[in-house]
């Protein structure tokens, strides 16, 4: 493949430094979220972990190689035992070649301390599994969350300099208008660097609740989860739920005061193609 470098052009606010590689610390999960491909494998494929020696191993050789100065952790649980992330964090503190890294994170396994000593390692962007603010939604997609420490762990990590990004799901059991409008709502309160709005999309093909369903064309679109679209009961259409996430994207990204912040930090040398690359691909997300 030539390394890296050929594979460098993601979305622009997922990277800092080029060339960048993404690495694979552990496979699986040892949660069972509904609406997560992760529970459907989760009997075939359980929680498989590598040490953070080798993990680090890999880095050096990904270094020395082909000049990587990213990482890119791709496991949806990087966080997944505390005493592992404190050793991975200790071993990326003491590389000879400092590399900066990102991560995704479940919420409830997380704390400020935590989340200190991994910035200091080096971690400049967390995506933040939020999914949604309301807690029967999120009770029944069995992954109950602390709401108001939610608020605490994003605005924490961006007074320590720590990108931030917060990823929802739209559509999930027990979901209406006024949930998702909510969300929205407790999203731009949140104020995270970033934010992405998903549609959810059945992993079994089968409604979990009456009254809900699951629509029968599977879907492959750009910057979306691909999958058949699930209707929650308080959801009348395919095309509520899209508007939905369409005035999410219009409101959280389209504010003036966002926007001013956004492009005083990307008007820098080098960052301007990344501005043009996140317009177009937010005009993209705005289209019906």
């Amino acid at each position: 493949m030539g390394g890296p470098a050929r594979y460098n052009h993601g979305a622009p606010h997922r990277y800092l430094l080029k060339p960048y590689a993404p690495v694979l610390a552990l496979r699986g999960c040892p949660n069972r979220c509904t609406f997560c491909d992760s529970s459907a494998f989760a009997c075939s494929t359980p929680l498989r972990v590598r040490r953070p020696r080798k993990v680090v191993e890999e880095v050096r050789y990904l270094q020395a190689r082909y000049g990587v100065r990213e990482i890119q952790f791709a496991e949806p649980l990087f966080n997944w035992n505390r005493d592992w992330v404190l050793e991975m964090c200790d071993r990326l503190g003491r590389l000879h070649e400092p590399v900066a890294w990102s991560c995704h994170v479940r919420m409830d396994s997380l704390d400020e301390e935590l989340l200190g000593r991994m910035v200091q390692a080096g971690c400049w962007n967390i995506l933040f599994g939020v999914e949604s603010t309301n807690v029967d939604v999120l009770n029944a997609a069995n992954k109950p969350l602390d709401i108001p420490q939610v608020f605490h762990l994003v605005k924490a990590a961006s007074r320590m300099g720590c990108q931030t990004t917060a990823s929802f799901v739209f559509g999930l059991p027990l979901s209406t208008e006024k949930t998702i409008r909510q969300t929205i709502e407790d999203a731009i309160y949140m104020e995270p660097d970033y934010a992405q709005f998903f549609l959810h999309k059945s992993v079994s093909g089968e409604p979990m609740h009456e009254g809900d369903r699951v629509l029968s064309g599977f879907e492959v679109r750009a910057n979306e989860i691909p999958g058949r679209l699930y209707l929650p009961k308080g959801i009348a259409s395919a095309e509520q739920l899209r508007e939905l996430q369409r005035e999410a994207y219009r409101r959280f990204y389209l504010r003036p005061n966002y926007i001013l912040r956004r492009t005083r930090s990307l008007l820098k040398p080098g960052q301007i193609a990344r501005l043009f690359d996140g317009v177009s691909r937010l005009g993209g997300l705005l289209k019906p």
